[in-house]
């Protein structure tokens, strides 16, 4: 078995190579991770980000988004058009800039819906915008619509995946609320100021979204009036 602690001379991609491995019991590779995973993925132009088509260009959510409401109503929602057995896409994060607050809401939750009904559950709504492929070199191009704002969705078999607060009292203008899938309890909030500008963590579980499949991203905003949250925001996520 050839080992060589010092660097060796690139091989280029698709050359046919003898390199040592090593497994685990169930035949899955160890690996060396010179740097994060992240890095890796958007090395091999696998990694996307999505956001408004235009900076400082707000989109408008819901009016008096209830818990009534369920899955029909998110405000980020994902659609992956791969064709069947192609790429899933795997939800690295999602950061929500407010710009105004949903008016008279006594609390902001945030649910989770996954759908497998083989088209788009989006019927009316929303702003479509377009990923970005993080490598400048790459041509790949991303299978997921995303959609956000006022979306209407119309789910065959929804199932929530979670329901978190975050925020115990009213939003207000300029809150930034980010989420992390997948990376467990890794992050601490302090405490929360009713009047105060909030920076919000929370940590959500996994969420992978097979070829034909659908995850909507909903706002809950108890007792909320008629007053729309308006917001930017930056997604961050990659297909293999």
């Amino acid at each position: 078995m050839a080992v060589a602690q010092s660097l060796p001379a690139a091989n280029s991609d698709s050359t046919t190579v003898g390199t040592p491995s090593r497994t685990g019991k169930y035949g899955e590779a160890y690996v060396n991770e010179i740097s994060t995973p992240r890095y890796w993925l958007a090395a091999e132009g696998s990694y996307y980000t999505v956001q408004n088509a235009a900076d400082d260009t707000q989109i408008t959510a819901h009016a008096a988004p209830a818990v009534a409401d369920l899955s029909t109503k998110p405000f980020i929602h994902f659609f992956n058009g791969n064709a069947a057995g192609g790429k899933s896409i795997y939800l690295d994060f999602i950061s929500v800039y407010t710009i105004v607050a949903n008016a008279s809401a006594t609390r902001l939750f945030i649910d989770g819906y996954v759908d497998n009904k083989g088209s788009t559950s989006v019927t009316s709504g929303g702003t479509a915008a377009t990923p970005v492929n993080v490598l400048s070199s790459s041509t790949a191009t991303s299978g997921a619509t995303v959609t956000a704002g006022a979306v209407a969705s119309t789910m065959t078999s929804p199932r929530k995946i979670f329901h978190t607060m975050v925020r115990p009292a009213i939003g207000i203008a300029l809150d930034q609320y980010h989420f992390s899938f997948g990376n467990g309890l890794t992050m601490s909030q302090g405490a929360f100021v009713q009047a105060t500008v909030q920076s919000t963590f929370t940590c959500l579980p996994p969420v992978i979204i097979p070829p034909g499949s659908n995850f909507g991203f909903v706002q809950i905003s108890p007792n909320g009036a008629a007053t729309a949250m308006t917001f930017e925001y930056c997604i961050g996520y990659f297909e293999r």
